[in-house]
């Protein structure tokens, strides 16, 4: 026989015994795959079914001679991922403050363990500690009683996130409509804004609040909260009342125009036009409609939007696709059952690698003109090299909310609000995949444009350094007006005390259009001299407690020898200006001097405004204190006088000069009020 050569009815044997051992293998392994029992008992199924191929597999051999073989058991198989679980609730904007007899919206946003989130504002339960303060409904919408604090709730599953509402007593003391004039095309839609200033001199939306009218409802109707609809060609006058007795102290009204074309859509652009993005994620789109008359109009809210494909994603009444699976989908906008826009939205299977937060570290103070708000973005890296705009789709967080904290509400996610100073590290996670920046924020509070605001002082606060600037003058044809004047002061405060400010604007050029800012007077008919800058203030109550006196404006450029007198400075007599700028200001509280040779001075500075300028003369410093502007002699143009400044017992003050108006020569800068504590 030769050597490896096996008989036949050896192998018939062998080959005998391989098929009695997998009829084995298969009787036990079918019914285990058809098993619909309790896991426990599938996995027991498994254990002997697995005993008895090995017993079987040991029995055969492995066909070769060999007596056995050795087999490692699996392990039992996985189930499925858990689904995410509800770790938090977040409730926005971080401790509002309305006045009695006004509302504002909150949000409630659900955190989840796999650092996703989603708006729970309708479905969450909302509830205030205090009812005679104020009250919430169930959409979430807080309404101001009574003047006092109140802790607003949402609760969700267990968990409940928490708000601090202030209720002010501030009554409405003048209303006004944005914008003041707006076109539109027959058949579309606008939104107006009323916004109300109060005696605290603070200033809040109440476009929810007031009553609103429509004087042609042929031409235009307006609902509860401002949105007008063009119904035919035509004018219509659009009122917003404050009718409440508390609020207001008198009937309130303002008005603002709605102008309604009989233009036609002639196309429709969804942008943008093809974008790619990985799947789980999302892309806003927008719907811009271009008329018969060449104006162009955002329809994104107004026209119906549809995806062709809904296994691949889906898009809501504004516009926000959200991808559903890999492929391509046709996102379609139409409006008025005619008109159409596509974009082609393409989903990949990328998958995100990395995210990075812009900026990659701030500083910001509290409060102030900017609110204390930063916005920080998150932009995501994915595995096929693209990245993504990710911002709303990250949880953020922050490692020290009694520095900053930062929202998850829809429309405001990742705006960063500053608290106290000190350093938040503030994280932006999707999934396992996170990416932080630090802000750091610094103990003071700046107010920089022009206009009235109020500042509470925060809790452990007992001093505060004020620097107040008054507005700048404006500028002439070819010179700067003066500077405004500067108080430094040390004032003692008590926390939670509310103290009223007003930043003088910056006096009128011809540069800025005549106009000066608030408190900021204008320029001359013609241009050739600059108005006076609008004083700077800081009240407690109606005590005025310092002044900051405005700039002088610019004198003509005739004969080159006179210009805008410097702001006040409290301390050193004013002094006129040259060809060269503003000079010193006022002393004590006075008026500047008028420019050389002046004989016709401008109107003096009022409480609030600056004086306007005359021809080839300036205007008066604005504020406390204005005064008069100079004249022309016919050879040289006077300068206006800067407004003087006065401040408590202990307070600085610095001498004005020439103002910096960026090399343009045109309006003054405007004041500024800066507290550090």
């Amino acid at each position: 026989m030769r050597a490896g050569h096996v008989p036949r009815s050896q192998f018939n044997q062998t080959l005998s015994k391989k098929r009695t051992c997998m009829t084995a293998i298969k009787t036990v392994r079918f019914p285990c795959a058809r098993s619909s029992g309790p896991r426990y008992l599938l996995h027991a199924v498994l254990m002997m079914a697995a005993f008895v191929v090995l017993s079987a597999l040991s029995a055969c051999g492995g066909g070769s001679g060999s007596s056995g073989a050795s087999f490692a058991l699996l392990p039992p198989p996985a189930g499925p991922a858990s689904p995410p679980t509800l770790v938090s609730i977040q409730v926005a904007p971080a401790d509002p403050r309305i006045a009695a007899g006004t509302s504002t919206q909150l949000a409630a946003t659900a955190i989840y363990s796999d650092n996703t989130h989603t708006d729970v504002t309708t479905g969450a339960e909302w509830t205030s500690s205090d009812a005679s303060v104020a009250t919430v409904d169930a959409s979430g919408k807080a309404v101001g009683v009574a003047a006092g604090p109140a802790t607003v709730t949402a609760s969700l599953g267990g968990q409940s996130g928490s708000t601090t509402l202030t209720v002010t007593p501030a009554t409405v003391v003048s209303l006004a409509i944005t914008p003041g004039t707006a076109t539109i095309a027959k058949g579309t839609r606008t939104q107006f804004v009323a916004t109300g200033t109060f005696s605290d001199r603070t200033t809040q939306d109440l476009s929810a609040d007031v009553a609103w009218h429509s004087s042609s409802l042929a031409v235009a109707t307006v609902d509860g909260t401002g949105l007008a609809s063009g119904l035919s060609v035509g004018s219509a006058s659009i009122s917003a009342t404050c009718q409440s007795a508390s609020l207001c102290a008198s009937a309130l009204a303002a008005t603002a125009t709605l102008d309604v074309s009989a233009a036609s859509l002639t196309s429709l652009a969804v942008s943008p036009a093809s974008p790619s993005i990985a799947l789980g994620t999302t892309q806003q789109f927008t719907a811009i409609g271009t008329y018969s008359d060449q104006t162009t109009q955002d329809l994104s809210a107004q026209v119906s939007w549809t995806s062709s494909d809904v296994s691949k994603a889906v898009v809501n009444a504004l516009g926000l696709a959200t991808s559903s699976g890999i492929g391509l989908t046709t996102i379609q906008a139409t409006m008025a059952g005619t008109t159409v826009g596509t974009a082609t939205l393409v989903v990949t299977p990328a998958t995100l690698t990395s995210i990075a937060v812009t900026p990659s570290s701030a500083s910001a103070t509290i409060g102030g003109t900017s609110g204390g708000k930063t916005q920080f973005t998150a932009t995501g890296t994915y595995s096929d090299g693209g990245t993504q705009d990710i911002t709303s789709l990250v949880t953020w967080t922050s490692d020290a909310l009694s520095v900053a904290t930062i929202s998850n509400a829809s429309g405001a996610t990742g705006l960063a609000t500053s608290v106290a100073g000190g350093q938040a590290t503030l994280t932006a996670a999707l999934g396992s995949i996170s990416a932080s920046a630090p802000l750091t924020v610094e103990p003071k509070t700046v107010f920089s444009a022009s206009g009235t605001a109020t500042w509470t002082v925060p809790a452990g606060v007992t001093s505060v350094q004020v620097v107040a600037v008054g507005g700048a003058g404006g500028a002439s044809f070819s010179i700067n007006g003066g500077k405004g004047g500067r108080v430094s002061a040390l004032l003692a405060v008590t926390p939670g005390e509310a103290l009223n400010l007003f930043m003088g604007g910056g006096g009128g050029s011809r540069a800025g259009n005549g106009i000066g800012g608030i408190g900021g007077g204008g320029s001359s008919p013609d241009g050739a001299a600059g108005g006076g800058g609008g004083a700077t203030t800081l009240a407690r109550g109606a005590t005025v407690l310092l002044i900051a006196g405005g700039g002088g404006g610019a004198g003509s450029s005739a004969g080159g020898t006179s210009g805008g007198d410097g702001g006040g400075n409290g301390a050193a007599s004013g002094a006129p200006g040259s060809g060269q700028g503003g000079g010193a200001g006022g002393s004590g509280g006075s008026g500047g001097q008028g420019g050389i040779g002046s004989i016709s001075p401008g109107e003096a500075g009022t409480s609030t405004h600056g004086g306007d300028g005359v021809f080839f003369g300036g205007g008066g410093g604005g504020g406390f204190g204005g005064g008069g502007g100079g004249g022309f002699n016919g050879n040289y143009g006077g300068g206006g006088g800067g407004g003087g400044s006065t401040g408590p017992s202990g307070a600085t003050y610095a001498t004005g000069g020439s103002a910096s108006v960026g090399g343009t020569r045109g309006r003054g800068d405007d004041g500024s009020v800066t507290l550090t504590y």
